[in-house]
């Protein structure tokens, strides 16, 4: 089995990701100012869509979706400052 750690760049808000089905999200952090998050993948398996929602401190994150959200880190902007 192939096993390789992809970067996908997000966004502040609701990101729409296509990653291959067996993904396991690493980490997410900021590089070069840009927000990135890391994921173990295996290429070979087909993709599909994953949703990634980026919140601040203090924001509402209600959700309605199924199976409801899962926290996968904390990473600061303009060195924390923002």
């Amino acid at each position: 089995m192939i096993k390789q750690v992809w970067k996908y760049s997000i966004s502040i808000g609701t990101n729409k990701l296509m990653m291959p089905e067996d993904a396991q999200i690493l980490t997410i952090q900021t590089q070069h100012g840009e927000n990135q998050l890391w994921a173990l993948v295996n290429p070979n398996l087909p993709s599909i869509e994953r949703t990634i929602k980026v919140v601040g401190t203090g924001w509402d994150i209600s959700d309605n979706t199924k199976g409801g959200l899962k926290y996968i880190g904390t990473f600061q902007l303009q060195d924390g400052c923002g």
